[in-house]
């Protein structure tokens, strides 16, 4: 989240997924378009309650969330990501192979992350000022892809007078952020064990492997809070603050 308001994630999921559901009836199955689809909607339904709220609430246009989604239809595995909340795979190596091998199934949209970072900087030749890295902090926004965050997006509601009494005016030739998902789909195999969703909170201090390894060697009850421990404890070794964690594992078989 990138401020303290009404876009909370679990209200995000539901919305997203009614989303999904009607538009997969409506077009006949699920597919990585039926994801694109329900992303746009649920980016423009929030938009419309931005609209209808800066006059009273004008921090709402500065309230965004990432969004990460995975579903299952028959026998093949669609995960669609805006920001930096994770979905890894844990499944069986090929080839009989025996060790336990961790599959990132989304992108990271992420500046601090090269790729997304030079993404960005391409997008914006012009602007120096969209990516920088002052006091430890990225600025504007570490994420790139997000469902809110509008005046980031939209030059209307940064120059809005209202939205100017509540933050300070960001100069922007373009939109900085997109809410483009990136989409994975893949036929799942007999080695896939469990999917690992979690926010970035857990990712900044637990590896994709580590975590791989923490749910294989566990009982199912109670792995999402034994991960957060685990992240929370890694945190405390290295002096540093854990960020909010969202996380839910799913098992394939």
């Amino acid at each position: 989240m990138t401020a303290t308001a009404d876009l909370r994630p679990l209200d995000l999921l539901i919305a997203t997924s009614s989303l999904i559901s009607a538009f997969s009836t409506e077009y006949g199955g699920l597919s990585a378009e039926v994801l694109k689809k329900a992303f746009s909607a649920t980016e423009q339904d929030f938009t419309h309650l931005v609209k209808r709220s800066l006059s009273f609430k004008p921090q709402m246009a500065s309230v965004g969330s990432c969004c990460l989604v995975g579903a299952i239809s028959d026998g093949q595995l669609y995960v669609a990501n805006l920001g930096d909340s994770r979905a890894v795979l844990g499944r069986r190596g090929f080839d009989g192979e025996k060790k336990l091998v961790a599959e990132r199934l989304s992108t990271d949209h992420n500046v601090s992350c090269e790729d997304v970072r030079r993404e960005v900087e391409a997008l914006h030749p012009d602007e120096n000022s969209v990516v920088v890295y002052c006091r430890g902090v990225w600025r504007i926004i570490q994420v790139s892809r997000s469902i809110g965050d509008i005046y980031l997006k939209k030059p209307e509601f940064h120059r809005d007078p209202n939205f100017l009494q509540y933050a300070n005016y960001v100069p922007m030739k373009r939109p900085v952020l997109s809410s483009e998902p990136s989409i994975v789909t893949r036929k799942l195999k007999p080695q896939d064990l469990f999917i690992i969703f979690a926010s970035d909170g857990l990712w900044e201090h637990i590896s994709d492997e580590a975590a791989v390894q923490i749910v294989s060697k566990h009982p199912r009850s109670g792995i999402a809070k034994r991960l957060v421990a685990a992240a929370i404890q890694e945190a405390a070794k290295k002096r540093e603050e854990s960020d909010g964690i969202s996380t839910m594992t799913s098992p394939l078989l």
